[in-house]
């Protein structure tokens, strides 16, 4: 069932994302010539962007890209599934990418703000264009589907990329996450 960056709020007040996964393929490496493979029996991982999941220990949300690119959709999932064609030959795989998308390299975060923009007419909260989250130590994680490839996650100088091709047409909602511990974002 599709939640509401509402929700994810409700979600941030109590947990912190201890990581990031994304799901893809692992191959025999194919498109590497043989002459520059590190060994012979080479593999090579395929991250698929479509889907990337935020694990916060209680619960796994999947955020996905949906109606073509255009917006976000976001579940509670119990597991990490591939929903994408597999071929025979290759295997499904999944990779950690919090420590690589944060600058700090850390292990986990704290989420202190949710900036959410939506589509204008839309109250649910669900109709969701990108998701930014502001972090603890400064950071921002910025969620945009409108990638070719599936969901780009950069950070506060994506977001503003964003916003100057696409943020007049959508509605910026900003949701304070307040967590046990009583900290916000300013």
């Amino acid at each position: 069932m599709e939640i509401s960056v509402f929700d994810l709020k409700d979600i941030f007040t109590e947990s912190n994302i201890e990581d990031i996964y994304v799901g893809g393929y692992i191959d025999s490496g194919s498109g590497v010539r043989d002459n520059i493979r590190p060994i012979s029996d080479f593999s090579q991982f395929h991250p698929m962007w479509d889907i990337c999941y935020l694990d916060t220990g209680k619960h796994l949300i999947a955020c996905g890209t949906a109606d073509n690119y255009s917006r976000i959709s976001i579940q509670i999932v119990e597991r990490i599934a591939h929903c994408f064609e597999l071929d025979p030959d290759d295997t499904f795989g999944v990779m950690s990418v919090l420590r690589s998308l944060l600058p700090s390299g850390r292990d986990s975060a704290r989420v202190l703000q949710i900036d959410s923009f939506l589509h204008e007419e839309d109250k649910s909260g669900r109709a969701i264009s990108s998701l930014g989250l502001a972090l603890d130590k400064g950071e921002y994680l910025f969620f945009d589907p409108m990638n070719f490839d599936g969901m780009h996650v950069g950070g506060a100088q994506s977001r503003g990329m964003w916003e100057r091709g696409f943020g007049g047409k959508y509605r910026l909602v900003v949701i304070p996450v307040i967590t046990a511990g009583g900290a916000s974002c300013p």
